[in-house]
């Protein structure tokens, strides 16, 4: 136990969503209401936080992430391919007509996600929506979380391949 403790204390909450929520509402505050959006995928829409200031590289990366992809692309002036993301991110959305849509989540669950990391042995998947709340899902409520997220982006005027694009698990 002392050792998972010890991990918890050097990971410390560097991933944590909460600062994530206070830059995309900054960014938004900044740009007319909207989320950060970008024509090549949404992780190069991650990366305009960072090159914006308003957000380090740790808070748009998942539990265990170093942020190399983003330095690289920083570094190298490149793309972000969203499937070396290890957080998902909705983009397209706007801070008018909220519905508590999540808007960010760790692609993988981690065993106490980043705030109780190695901690509580239960997997999670920590989840920001779009109000700036936190919340963790467990793995075995995942897919039904997932459904309702393809709803309420539904309801936000996604189509259902679109909304099934952020959230796979969700497809019926």
């Amino acid at each position: 136990m002392e050792e998972r403790r010890l991990a918890h204390r050097l990971h410390g909450h560097q991933h944590c969503f909460k600062h994530t929520g206070s830059g995309l509402q900054l960014f938004a505050f900044d740009n007319d209401g909207r989320f950060p959006s970008h024509p090549d995928g949404w992780g190069d829409a991650l990366l305009l936080l960072v090159r914006s200031n308003y957000l380090d590289i740790p808070f748009i990366c998942g539990p265990t992430d170093d942020g190399r992809v983003f330095r690289e692309a920083l570094e190298k002036g490149t793309d972000v391919p969203e499937e070396l993301c290890t957080r998902v991110y909705v983009q397209g959305l706007s801070d008018d007509n909220r519905n508590g849509v999540c808007i960010m989540y760790d692609r993988h669950s981690h065993p106490g996600g980043d705030h109780f990391y190695q901690i509580v042995r239960r997997r999670v998947r920590e989840c920001l929506d779009d109000y700036g709340s936190m919340s963790q899902i467990e793995d075995k409520r995942w897919p039904e979380f997932s459904r309702r997220q393809i709803k309420l982006l539904m309801e936000r005027g996604f189509t259902r391949e679109q909304a099934e694009y952020y959230f796979p698990d969700g497809k019926e």
